[in-house]
């Protein structure tokens, strides 16, 4: 019993047994590749006769439909040697964008952090893996999950490059839109295949408890440091996305996470983003060469320097276009009324915190001052509003409820709020920061009063910075045909004032966009193509606005405003032009003030950044190294130009020695050892060669099968078709304008422009399903099967077989190979079976008589047929024994590493325990945290290496494989 009917579809029998008396079937779906266990009865069933080809004259076709049927089963999967994304995705594919997948399948759970550089394109590698796991049956439940920004754009790339449509559901808004979609009492979460959700909505308990209740087969998750520990050695802690991270492990058959910075200089964070993809192998501590390959296992990470591709001339080349160094514009023109102001801001931030020291306010209140910097340093609009801002609190009779822990955790650590809650937050904190003290408060006022008066005074001029920046527009920019610059600022107060002053000007008044946050998706597409327009010279964003945001093929050019006191957003906003497809090198400038120490701290820090850049560290990881620097409580502490000089002299010397603990700790482990990447289709993994070849078998029997409902399309290349009913199903037009089977074509046009046809296409899958049907399945009354052709070819010297069976050992989907037997009994090579497959020479070599064909193979088919069948059973063996000694030969280093990780966790557990509590006096109430539970986390090492083990054993273990099913037979003569 190879197929069954049961509730209406055919099944593939895996498995039966019978069980007191019933019979208990373990079934796959012959298309899709889902199981399903049923117990009969209660479940009914059919068996369906599969017979095997008969040497009848009733069952001969044509060869060329027999080739046709055959051709079209072998669709299901890609050419040999070859992912389904490189014969499938809308993309221009090279070599190093599949070493993620390499890596993926390498091991006995599917789990990877893809932690290559900013820009480097790690979308489409997320979305390479997909389409394999696809293909290979095991992904079709999938969950995204992004920062709330970057939804529109996952959904656009997901559906445009690889077909993929996802539903989403990043609110409750959302989630009620979706439950009408479907049936009373079914939830979103389980009804729909392709779901993208956000971080900041999963992480609610509630959400994430309906969300994650249906296992998922694949979890995505970008911007994945936003799960891992947070704090210092000394005080480590979990924010709710933290608690968030091992749900979606525990949810997921496959998890793949996504960042450029998988660590913050400190290695419990990183170790813990490790956790995630396998706790097994989640440890730092050991011989560097144990670790690097556990961390080559877990983690791939590849650099834009290491990345190359062949120039012109045949050298190689950089991939990435080298960019130029970063630009600094001193905004100087200061008049005496706008240096004091700057004086008395930074005099009044400093008392107001030394003022506040030893309160219980005093975390809230620093908190508050670097705010009120930060601004100041803006625009002199982002600095009044301020200055109002705060003293309407301190006016106020009744004060407002502080921010929650966590909110404020969330704003300073740069966590993906959205701008309306940022500015939120931050304004709670201006307004509730206040001392108890009413002459502290009254002293607060008249320095703030002296401040708003000068404020008022110079209310008139223009803001210089905004002055400077525009005049470096006018002579670098507008003076340059076509183009264009993007806009950086952290505030809206800013932009709104930048914005007024565009509108003043000749001509930037009418061209330039706003992208801000809180944007609607068909909002942030109608100003993306406004910028795009050659009108437009100029975007001009906040950063919330910034994530997701890929502009590289119109602009080059990009201008911070001001300098942020997290340099890690510096380096997600030049990402957006500094990236995958940018053809020119990009220039990066920004705008400060010499005249304030703490821009000019800032400025010191950021121009030793830009010289640090080597083939082995890039700039996430030199700005993941001052995350325990205090950068902010620095900046924020500054009284005075010379106290400035000093605390920038200490945290540059702080810099340099956390960066040589960087070099010695961490620069080390982020180069692990990789297995071997010999799976890679064609290249290396730092290759950025194009292979942009057209799958023109796939075309050839596409068109061939279609042909009689094809006409010609209006762009070259394409088609217009009209699909035949039988097979016409769910994915499956019964009609398309505009289709192309050719990727080069593809690539050129958006999806709804021209309709690209693969072979993970539904409409390729429906024609591969019953071309499967009909070799298999007993046909109708009073009709037989086509099962038999014949032909004369080179390759035969004397009259042969072959037999052809479909597998699915090496593939999920299946593959057809054949058994080649000459007329006397003599098992011939494999290389004859794939010439006599793959040859599609139609030139006649001479008819052959059916009286031949059966006086040469009646006699003795019955026993042929039998051999053929021992045959393909012994291939299938071979095939297997070559699995399961692989599988064992790394099963055996797997428990070997096993061993080793359970005594270095453990080691490295009491090195952490006592690093809290040597640090404990040195935490701030702000983040205060309750003790950490040392002996769970003991637990938690045995519990991990005991499933480690399990899951090992079941890799080593390949299954039997199943019979082979017989296809065709092709009766093969020597020419005339």
């Amino acid at each position: 019993m190879k197929s069954v009917l049961l509730r209406g579809s055919r099944w593939l029998v895996r498995h039966n047994a019978t069980l007191g008396g019933r019979i208990a079937l373990r079934l796959e779906d012959p298309v899709t590749g889902e199981t399903l266990e049923a117990l009969c009865p209660p479940d009914e069933f059919e068996p369906l006769v599969e017979p095997e080809p008969a040497l009848d004259r009733r069952s001969l076709t044509p060869f060329s439909h027999w080739r046709l049927l055959h051709d079209a089963l072998r669709l299901q999967t890609p050419p040999e040697g070859q992912y389904a994304a490189f014969v499938a995705g809308r993309i221009s594919p090279e070599p190093y964008q599949f070493a993620p997948l390499a890596r993926l399948l390498a091991g006995p759970r599917q789990g990877l952090l893809i932690a290559d550089d900013v820009g480097l394109g790690k979308t489409i590698e997320a979305g390479i893996c997909l389409l394999e796991l696809i293909a290979r049956g095991v992904g079709k439940r999938i969950l995204l999950v992004v920062p709330p920004g970057l939804i529109p754009q996952w959904v656009d790339e997901m559906w445009e490059k690889f077909g993929l449509e996802f539903q989403p559901i990043e609110n409750s808004a959302a989630l009620d839109r979706a439950q009408t979609a479907v049936s009373e009492g079914l939830q979103p979460w389980a009804y729909f295949n392709r779901v993208i959700t956000s971080t900041e909505y999963l992480k609610r308990r509630d959400v994430h408890a309906a969300a994650l209740a249906h296992p998922w087969d694949v979890i995505v998750v970008d911007e994945a440091h936003y799960l891992a520990e947070s704090g210092t050695p000394a005080n480590p802690y979990a924010t709710a996305r933290t608690r968030l991270g091992p749900k979606l492990r525990a949810a997921a058959r496959t998890l793949i996470l996504l960042t450029a910075t998988p660590h913050n200089g400190y290695r419990h964070s990183f170790r813990s983003l490790l956790e995630l993809v396998e706790p097994a192998e989640a440890t730092l501590h050991g011989h560097i060469e144990d670790v690097q390959r556990r961390v080559g296992r877990t983690m791939i990470r590849r650099l834009k320097p290491q990345i190359v591709k062949t120039g012109p001339d045949g050298r190689v080349i950089p991939a990435f276009p080298v960019r130029q160094p970063v630009g600094r514009i001193e905004v100087s023109n200061l008049t005496d009324e706008e240096r004091e102001i700057f004086r008395l801001v930074t005099e009044y931030c400093a008392k107001t915190i030394k003022s506040a020291e030893g309160s219980d306010e005093a975390d809230l209140v620093s908190f508050a001052m670097q705010i009120v910097k930060k601004r100041m340093l803006s625009s002199r609009a982002a600095l009044t509003q301020t200055i109002e801002n705060r003293l309407k609190a301190l006016a106020a009779r009744q004060p407002e409820e502080p921010p929650k822990r966590s909110e404020l955790r969330e704003l300073q650590s740069d966590l993906p709020l959205t701008e309306s809650q940022a500015e939120r937050t931050a304004l709670r904190v201006l307004r509730t920061a206040l001392s108890r003290d009413a002459r502290r408060r009254n002293a607060e006022k008249r320095q703030l009063k002296t401040i708003q008066k000068l404020l008022d005074r110079v209310a008139d001029r223009p803001d210089p910075k905004i002055t400077a920046l525009i005049a470096d527009l006018e002579r670098d920019v507008l003076s340059v045909p076509g183009e264009k610059a993007i806009v950086f600022t952290e505030y809206r107060d800013t932009l709104h004032a930048i914005q007024k002053a565009f509108d003043t000007h000749p001509h930037l008044k009418n061209a330039y966009a706003v992208l801000v946050g809180d944007l609607s998706a068909r909002q942030r597409r109608q100003r993306i193509a406004r910028f795009h327009e050659a009108t437009c010279r100029v975007l001009l964003a906040t950063d919330a606005a910034s994530e997701g945001l890929n502009l590289h093929e119109h602009c080059r050019r990009l201008y911070h405003v001001e300098l942020p006191w997290n340099p890690n957003r510096l380096e997600q906003r030049n990402g957006r032009i500094d990236r995958h497809g940018q053809t020119r090198s990009p220039i990066i400038r920004y705008l400060f003030y010499p005249d304030s120490p703490e821009d000019r701290v800032l400025d010191r820090l950021i121009q030793r950044i830009a010289t640090m850049h080597d083939d082995h560290v890039s700039t996430p990881d030199i700005l993941g190294i001052l995350e325990g620097s205090r950068l902010e409580d620095v900046l924020g502490s500054i009284e005075s130009a010379q106290d400035g000089d000093q605390k920038g002299e200490r945290l540059m010397r702080l810099f340099e020695t956390r960066q040589e603990e960087f070099r010695a700790q961490i620069a080390p482990l982020l180069l692990g050892k990789a297995p071997d990447a010999s799976g890679l289709p064609h290249a290396d993994a730092v290759s950025a060669d194009p292979l942009i070849e057209d799958d023109r078998f796939f075309e050839r029997v596409m068109c061939e099968a279609l042909r009689p409902h094809l006409r010609p399309g209006s762009i070259p290349d394409t088609w217009k078709l009209d699909v035949p009913r039988h097979w016409q199903g769910p994915g499956v037009a019964p009609r398309y304008d505009c289709v192309t089977f050719r990727r080069s074509v593809a690539v050129r046009y958006p999806a709804d422009q021209v309709e690209f046809i693969h072979r993970l296409h539904p409409l390729a899958q429906a024609i591969a399903y019953h071309a499967w049907q009909e070799l298999t399945l007993e046909p109708a009354r009073n009709r037989f099967a086509v099962r038999i052709a014949v032909r004369r070819h080179p390759i035969a010297t004397e009259p042969l077989v072959l037999f052809t069976f479909h597998e699915r050992q090496r593939h999920p989907k299946g593959s057809v190979f054949g058994i080649p037997i000459t007329a006397s009994g003599h098992v011939l090579d494999q290389a004859v079976a794939r010439t006599l497959l793959d040859n599609h020479d139609d030139s006649p070599a001479g008819e052959v008589p059916w009286s031949d064909c059966e006086r040469v193979f009646a006699p003795t088919f019955a026993a042929l047929q039998a051999q053929a069948t021992e045959e393909a059973r012994t291939h299938l063996r071979h095939l297997l024994d070559q699995e399961q000694a692989r599988r064992v030969t790394l099963a055996e280093a797997l428990r070997e590493e096993a061993e080793r990780y359970k005594t270095d966790r453990l080691a490295e557990i009491d090195e952490q325990e006592q690093a809290e509590r040597a640090g404990a006096r040195q935490q701030t109430e702000l983040f205060r945290e309750t003790a950490t539970n040392w002996q769970a986390r003991r637990a938690a090492v045995e519990t991990h290496y005991r499933q480690r083990l399990k899951e090992i054993d079941d890799f080593a273990t390949v299954p039997e494989p199943a019979e082979p099913q017989a296809l065709g037979v092709l009766l093969v003569f020597p020419p005339v």
